[in-house]
């Protein structure tokens, strides 16, 4: 049941990064020949008893319908990384300028054509980000500008806006839509694919809750490195490889080094954990041997409500440090998470009895754990 839910999950997070794309609107006015658009971000601050929301970011533009989809950034070190490696082909205007201080991500030969012919329309872009812009992006419905400074344009602002606007609109291509863009779709499908295989062990969280608080039962594994160890095999592999795929997908593109940055983050915290689940599906799949009982001493125990400081009731969690009592029992590492009926049979140097089976890895896994009578 446990698989088929997190294959359904990971199901749902690709459809859901393949349909998300921002961006709503706030407001949207009549101003001169289009709309003027607003949009705030907000979140909360503050402690529990006295929370307050506040705006994150603003983003204020005017409609444009286009099929020029793109982002101009200031350039910092990644984007140079990237384009010195060739993973992205950024656009020269030939303003030495305006290519030092101006990353320009999008591959429209229609953009290239206008930021290089057009003097007035870089000095306006210019002159936006020394007023504050920390990006100007367009999605193909709206022509879009990121505030550093959290505050709503000045008529000088959106006048300089609305010439960028009129370039764009009487100097780009005049047919085509924004879902046309062939970047967009390898970007939803590089996003999709990376975020569901990120995410697949995330179910594994309610999994364990539903074990122990629900069913009563112990953690699956005595020796969780035992698990891990091949579990980090794969997840190296598949990192390497799902990476690869997304270098060779996004290759060449001037958009593509910022959603790599993102790959690589997402792939190398999510990808140990999907992999251990993945392991653990296997493993449990067949077991390789009969039960065995061991004996282990309890060194230590503790439960997560003793270490609360604030003494704040919730969900409590229970661990025992175990000691293999019997020769040649497996290692018990780090701990053995309990449910709280066994946690409060021990004590400290008493024994349980742990039974155990071998899967299709080889990788011991726990079939019950009994408290036994605490040693003189």
């Amino acid at each position: 049941m446990w698989v088929l839910a997190r294959f359904g999950f990971a199901a749902l997070v690709f459809l859901f990064r393949a349909l998300w794309r921002r961006q709503g609107l706030d407001q949207s006015v009549i101003y001169r020949d289009t709309q003027r658009v607003t949009l705030a971000r907000h979140k909360t601050i503050g402690p529990r008893h006295d929370r307050q929301r506040v705006i994150s970011k603003i983003y204020w533009g005017l409609a444009l319908r286009t099929p020029l989809v793109f982002a101009l950034t200031r350039e910092g070190w990644w984007d140079r990384i990237c384009t010195f490696l060739g993973i992205s082909q950024e656009l020269q205007t030939g303003d030495a300028q305006f290519d030092r201080k101006i990353y320009v991500a999008g591959d429209h030969p229609a953009l290239h054509a206008l930021l290089t012919e057009d003097p007035q329309l870089r000095e306006r872009i210019l002159r936006l980000f020394e007023k504050g812009a920390v990006r100007i992006f367009c999605d193909g419905r709206h022509l879009w500008v990121e505030s550093e400074d959290l505050a709503y344009p000045s008529d000088q602002a959106l006048d300089t806006l609305h010439g960028i606007y009129l370039a764009l609109k009487h100097g780009g291509p005049t047919r085509g839509h924004w879902l046309l863009d062939r970047f967009l779709w390898k970007a939803i499908l590089v996003e999709a694919l990376v975020w569901s295989l990120a995410l697949y062990g995330a179910p594994a969280f309610v999994e364990s809750l539903y074990r122990e608080y629900v069913r009563g039962e112990s953690q699956r594994y005595l020796d969780l490195w035992a698990l891990a160890r091949p579990a980090l095999q794969v997840a190296a592999a598949t990192f390497v490889a799902i990476f690869g795929l997304v270098i060779l997908i996004l290759h060449g593109s001037s958009r593509g080094h910022r959603i790599l940055l993102e790959s690589f983050l997402v792939l190398a915290i999510g990808l140990p954990l999907s992999a251990m689940e993945v392991v653990s599906d296997i493993n449990l799949s067949a077991n390789t041997s009969a039960p065995q009982t061991y004996d282990y001493r309890v060194v230590s125990r503790w439960d997560t409500d003793t270490k609360r400081t604030d003494r704040r009731r919730g969900l409590v969690s229970h661990f025992l440090r175990l000691a293999p009592a019997t020769p040649g029992a497996p290692r018990a590492w780090p701990y053995l998470q309990v449910p709280a009926g066994l946690y409060h049979q021990t004590k400290t140097n008493s024994l349980v009895k742990v039974t155990l089976q071998t899967g299709r890895l080889g990788i011991p896994w726990i079939v019950r754990v009994d408290a036994v009578t605490s040693i003189p």
